[in-house]
């Protein structure tokens, strides 16, 4: 659950387009808006509806804030009715995905993700900064990801979906586990931050660290299934279980508390999760021409 921005050529190789993606795996048919301020100008926008590979097209000006200076921008993706996570087929409609100001950069591919999301509420409105970042993905329990693999937080914070790629296509079974527990964490904290209410930043964070080890206790190379990862690929949505665990003072506790093991999660915590579980459904691919899938290049041209 991520999104990034692309820039590149107009269909008539004169106009500037911007292409911002959804991703919790590529989600489709999730709108938006964006804003960017800078030298006390401020452009507003709207992002138009994902298509199939996730990216929702903008057509803008070459003299524009969003394609000369997309660092000033803060992009949103708004709850949006049939919005689905094609990978996996589950539903994206409750879904909000914010990229801070400060961490889009002209001629990279910027990815959003749950994780920037988060980071952009832990900020409160102020610009993206790196040690924000670090601290989030720390709260969240991700820190030996950056510490160990050569996976950096610059990584996870503009290519997910690359970083996951990364651990999995590893040798080492403990850093293909590393990407299940990546996977994992994406898609709880996606659910957590739908149902959040009045958690801080800190509490959501825990409380999808906590939750995401519980999936990964019985399925360690989530999203396949099982103890060795043989099974066929599984998603999880725990929205009930975070509304549960809110709603009961002691287990918001417990389940908000860093320091608390997979073994310390109630037993009724850890059955609500797996019975939450089911087989994956990818959405197929469109029939045509493409699906609109971005180039990943880096730059923004209008084709002169």
């Amino acid at each position: 659950m991520a999104a990034a921005l692309l820039a590149g050529c107009g269909s008539d190789g004169k106009d500037p387009q911007q292409q911002v993606q959804a991703f919790d795996g590529a989600i489709q048919g999730i709108e938006g808006t964006y804003t960017c301020t800078a030298d006390g100008v401020t452009e507003t926008g709207a992002l138009p509806k994902t298509a199939y590979s996730g990216f929702s097209t903008v057509t803008t000006t070459v003299d524009s804030l969003l394609f000369t200076n997309p660092s000033s921008c803060t992009f949103t993706f708004n709850p949006t009715a049939g919005a689905v996570d094609v990978s996996n087929g589950k539903s994206m409609a409750d879904v909000t995905l914010t990229k801070p100001r400060g961490l889009a950069s002209s001629g990279s591919k910027i990815v959003a993700t749950p994780f920037t999301t988060l980071v952009a509420q832990a900020l409160d409105g102020a610009d993206y900064t790196e040690a924000a970042a670090t601290q989030v993905l720390k709260d969240l329990g991700l820190d030996g990801i950056t510490n160990n693999t050569g996976v950096s937080v610059t990584e996870l914070m503009t290519d997910l979906e690359g970083a996951i790629a990364k651990l999995q296509n590893s040798a080492d079974e403990n850093t293909k586990k590393l990407a299940g527990q990546l996977t994992a964490t994406t898609h709880v904290l996606t659910d957590v931050l739908v149902k959040k209410g009045t958690l801080t930043s800190t509490e959501t964070a825990v409380l999808a660290k906590n939750l995401a080890a519980t999936v990964t206790s019985s399925n360690p190379f989530y999203p396949a299934a099982g103890a060795t990862g043989t099974g066929g690929n599984i998603v999880v949505d725990v929205k009930a279980t975070v509304d549960a665990v809110i709603a009961d003072p002691a287990k918001k506790d417990t389940m908000t508390n860093p320091d608390i093991t997979v073994e310390e999660i109630p037993d009724d915590v850890k059955t609500e999760v797996g019975n939450s579980e089911s087989p994956a459904k990818p959405v197929p691919p469109p029939t045509g021409t493409g699906t609109g899938t971005g180039t990943g290049s880096g730059g923004g041209s209008t084709g002169d």
